[in-house]
């Protein structure tokens, strides 16, 4: 099945495979940690505007109070 997050354009069941080396994956997690570090790193960009109130468009740095609820929602704790 696949997935696509509304907040940073994750594929789920696509992206998920990640191959380091002939035939060596990364786990799942490994994965989206990944994918969620260079996200961050890259400026945390909105992929899909509907997901969030009027005014945050496609491309644009998630607003930080919108940013620390999404992580929490998944027991991440951003830096501060």
């Amino acid at each position: 099945m696949q997935y696509t997050c509304s907040v940073c354009g994750f594929q789920f069941g696509v992206e998920d495979d990640v191959e380091i080396e002939d035939g060596i994956f990364l786990s799942r997690s490994e994965t989206h940690d990944l994918y969620r570090s260079n996200w961050l790193k890259e400026g945390a960009k909105v992929f899909s505007p509907y997901a969030f109130e009027p005014g945050t468009g496609k491309g644009e740095p998630l607003a930080r109070t919108a940013l620390k609820k999404q992580l929490r929602a998944i027991h991440i704790r951003l830096e501060t």
